[in-house]
């Protein structure tokens, strides 16, 4: 599923999950970034924008040892599926 043809999402926040990927540092402060910015997003109703931000946490997190935040970030965006 590509999040990007999501037009709920504005582009500003595409764009801003989009430098987060790219910055450089640890990969964990950056997926928890884009993790809180999701639960931010859940607690605001926004699924959509969520969603799109747990998704980029998971893609950030694919090739990364960090087994825990990836079961997080999968397991919020389970729930924001299911509450749709």
């Amino acid at each position: 599923m590509d999040d990007d043809s999501d037009q709920r999402v504005s582009p500003f926040l595409r764009l801003w999950s989009r430098i987060i990927m790219l910055q450089p540092g640890d990969v964990r402060r950056r997926a928890s970034r884009l993790i809180a910015k999701g639960d931010q997003f859940t607690a605001e109703g926004n699924t959509a924008a969520a969603r799109v931000m747990y998704s980029r946490a998971l893609d950030l997190l694919q090739e990364t040892g960090v087994h825990h935040l990836r079961k997080k970030a999968l397991h919020k965006l389970v729930q924001v599926d299911h509450t749709k």
